[in-house]
């Protein structure tokens, strides 16, 4: 076998994804009828023959699979066989587990993604808003008033305020 195709039947091997929903549903090829995740062993396991390999593509290749199904496969598996027989002997009341994890999984990501997609807005703007229809308005926001009559000097004691006939008289 030529080294060019033994690398293209590597990258194809480590492109086969297992998608959650083909996980628990009935294939039929060829005949033969089996679950998604058999399908997929099955598929994974013949390239990886035909590439010689000796089960240490496993890792990579289980990469490709839902996280709740990798959860559910217990130990590591050595040889192809072991990963295609795993599969087969995983109880159907565990796929449906695996597809309400997987249907969870993918509500929390549209709910995470319809989250990211609003604009937050900064304190400030939400602070400027409140404060505009009261008529508060913020520093950076009043204009600059020029002053076109100064005021008279304040007095600085409080007796100096009051008004000339609000004082006693002076003692004579």
């Amino acid at each position: 076998m030529a080294i060019r195709e033994k690398g293209e039947l590597q990258e194809e091997l480590l492109s086969l994804k297992l998608k959650p929903e083909q996980v628990g549903v009935r294939f039929e090829e060829e005949g033969i009828k089996e679950w998604g995740q058999v399908h997929w062993a099955v598929k994974v396991a013949a390239i990886a023959a035909r590439i010689e390999d000796d089960g240490g593509l496993i890792p990579q290749a289980l990469k490709n699979i839902p996280d709740s199904l990798l959860l559910r496969l217990g130990p590591k598996r050595k040889t192809w066989a072991e990963l295609v027989q795993t599969m087969k002997d995983i109880p159907s009341s565990d796929i449906a587990g695996v597809r309400r994890v997987e249907d969870r999984f993918a509500l929390m990501e549209a709910t995470i993604s319809n989250l990211q997609r609003t604009q937050p807005q900064t304190p400030t703007r939400a602070h400027q808003r409140l404060l505009r229809p009261r008529g508060i308005v913020s520093h950076a926001e009043r204009p600059a008033r020029r002053v076109l009559f100064p005021q008279a000097p304040v007095a600085s004691t409080p007796m100096a305020r009051l008004s000339p006939r609000h004082r006693s008289p002076p003692d004579d």
